[in-house]
């Protein structure tokens, strides 16, 4: 939820893609079917587009999105980034028979490490909390040695687990927040924490509310209040710090604050994809986003 409003200035392009796979209730993506797809759009972006740096691709997702999140990160470790799943621990059991199987997190790791924001609600009744701290228990016995201890801080009403840097600069960051989101019966916290001093309406007080988003309906891209927490800003700084290597790529500016770019702004709402001149390191970065919460799709 206003990712794109951090991305754009901050030199991102965006792609938004809308999944073709059909429901009652709107589009819906499921890992083991729309992945490869998913994987093929990064790649081709960035083997096709001069104007994207290949060392700044990124991917979050929220719910299903969320699953998928961590489906590419183990299946494109050499393409992506970094990765922030949201509202999803890759271990739900929302049906295998549908589309959602294990990610590599299960027994092993990507066969290259990358930086990783999860973020979950404490209430959630869709991706339960018990099942994110698994998750995150299995990302820092993968990336980091035995025993490392998290620097552990709250930032309004949310709390945050902070692992790393690593000698290679890879970063882990557990997001926790607690707000209950009363959208509609089984959100609980299942949901994009907001800061309601950034946005007037954090939260809607109505089904079919849809926050400006672009899309109808009460199951898509739904806010929840979390004071001093806004996931837009903190995904797109998150990027910023964790591209695949430290420093510019070699088809980048040495210097590494925003070099603009003449302005070449172009919008697609129908595709969902946003492009923007302004950039980092002379050339754009990419970042994939993939959002889902077809409620009927999950075996609960």
């Amino acid at each position: 939820d206003r990712i794109i409003d951090h991305a754009l200035p901050a030199g991102y392009i965006v792609i938004a893609p809308t999944s073709s796979w059909p429901t009652a209730e709107g589009p819906s993506w499921l890992p083991l079917y729309h992945r490869d797809q998913l994987i093929d759009i990064l790649k081709k972006s960035a083997e096709t587009d001069p104007k994207i740096d290949p060392n700044r691709i990124h991917v979050t997702g929220f719910s299903q999105g969320g699953f998928l999140t961590w489906d590419i990160l183990c299946r494109a470790s050499d393409t992506v980034c970094s990765v922030a799943p949201l509202a999803a621990s890759g271990r739900d059991d929302w049906g295998a028979d549908i589309g959602f199987g294990d990610q590599c997190f299960i027994e092993g790791s990507p066969a290259v490490k990358r930086s990783i924001m999860f973020t979950i609600g404490t209430t959630d009744p869709l991706s339960s909390a018990a099942n994110g701290h698994d998750q995150i228990t299995s990302v820092t016995a993968a990336y980091f040695d035995a025993g490392v201890s998290p620097l552990e801080t709250s930032i309004g009403q949310a709390a945050l687990e902070a692992y790393g840097p690593t000698g290679s600069g890879i970063n882990v960051h557990f997001y926790e927040h607690v707000s209950v989101c009363t959208l509609y019966w089984g959100c609980g916290g299942h949901c994009f924490p907001t800061d309601p001093d950034s946005v007037h309406a954090c939260q809607a007080d109505f089904l079919g509310d849809n926050f400006g988003s672009g899309q109808e309906g009460a199951l898509y891209n739904h806010r929840c209040c979390v004071e001093g927490f806004d996931y837009g800003a903190k995904v797109v700084d998150f990027f910023q710090k964790n591209p695949c290597s430290p420093s510019c790529s070699p088809s980048c500016d040495s210097t590494p604050s925003p070099t603009p770019l003449p302005a070449t702004d172009e919008e697609d709402e129908e595709e969902g994809v946003t492009l923007s001149g302004a950039c980092a390191c002379s050339n754009p970065t990419l970042t994939l986003t993939v959002f889902a919460a077809v409620i009927s799709a999950f075996s609960l």
